[in-house]
């Protein structure tokens, strides 16, 4: 009886040090990652799936970036037919992931070879993110086809170099505007960041409202993450408001795999 317990308690304690061995694998993976370095978070990956075959979710990973580090080494081979569509694949993988300076890499390459006003402004937010704030308003104040997403975007990045009289100003500005769900999305941030939090979950109710229901998962995760938002995760208005019900009407085919084919595709507008 003795012997039987040992046995099990020694086969416990090996269990624990594997489950704690491919657990410390994964987030080395994860942070490797988001720092940017895409071969040390696959073999950490690598690594968490071989210890834990059972964990669909380290092979998953592995498997998810391995397909994005052979994408990436082969975008500027890519045809110009498809290469918007694989790098905004590669853009939404980064941004999921925090891996801001991939993302600004990346985001040079779109707007060099797109330079609309949404690139702008996407541009401008990495830049940010990766403390390049004089750059990001640099290119924000000249560009010739401002929208109020670029002025919300401009907005982010004068507050973050602590120009905060400016910043007002901007807000101010394109709350009078008519929005799209991105400009509203970064106006929201806008005022949180300036401390006015009832007018930024007076902002994101408006938001969530002119959200169609599929989009609204996505668009939460997006509030959770902002760092504008952070001191008020644990208020409860925000809270409510991130549950904001929709107002609008969506097609059968909604919520489906695939955009590709959708109809109302072109009535739906990314944040």
């Amino acid at each position: 009886m003795k012997k039987i317990s040992l046995i099990s308690f020694i086969l416990a304690l090996f269990l624990t040090a594997t489950v704690q061995a491919d657990d410390v694998a994964y987030r080395a993976g994860l942070t490797s990652l988001k720092n940017g370095e895409l071969n040390q978070a696959l073999a950490s990956f690598r690594q968490a799936a071989a210890k834990n075959p059972r964990n669909a979710e380290y092979t998953q990973e592995f498997l998810v970036l391995r397909q994005v580090i052979t994408m990436q080494s082969q975008l500027d081979r890519t045809p110009a037919a498809t290469w918007n569509a694989t790098a905004q694949r590669l853009r939404t993988y980064y941004d999921q992931k925090g891996a801001d300076s991939l993302l600004l890499e990346l985001d040079r390459k779109i707007y060099a070879k797109f330079p609309t006003a949404d690139n702008a402004a996407r541009l401008a937010e990495s830049l940010t993110a990766n403390d390049q704030a004089d750059e990001a308003t640099g290119l924000l104040s000249n560009l010739s086809n401002k929208s109020p997403h670029t002025q919300a975007v401009l907005g982010l990045a004068s507050l973050k170099k602590g120009n905060k009289d400016e910043a007002q100003k901007i807000a101010a500005s394109v709350a009078d505007s008519t929005l799209t769900p991105a400009a509203m999305l970064r106006l929201a941030r806008l005022e949180a960041g300036l401390g006015e939090k009832d007018k930024a979950v007076s902002t994101l109710k408006t938001l969530f409202e002119q959200l169609p229901k599929s989009q609204q998962t996505s668009a939460r995760e997006l509030c959770k993450k902002a760092p504008e938002f952070a001191s008020l995760q644990s208020d409860t208005a925000f809270a409510v408001v991130l549950q904001t019900p929709s107002k609008v009407t969506e097609s059968a085919c909604s919520g489906g795999s695939s955009c590709g084919t959708c109809p109302m595709r072109s009535q739906c507008e990314g944040l």
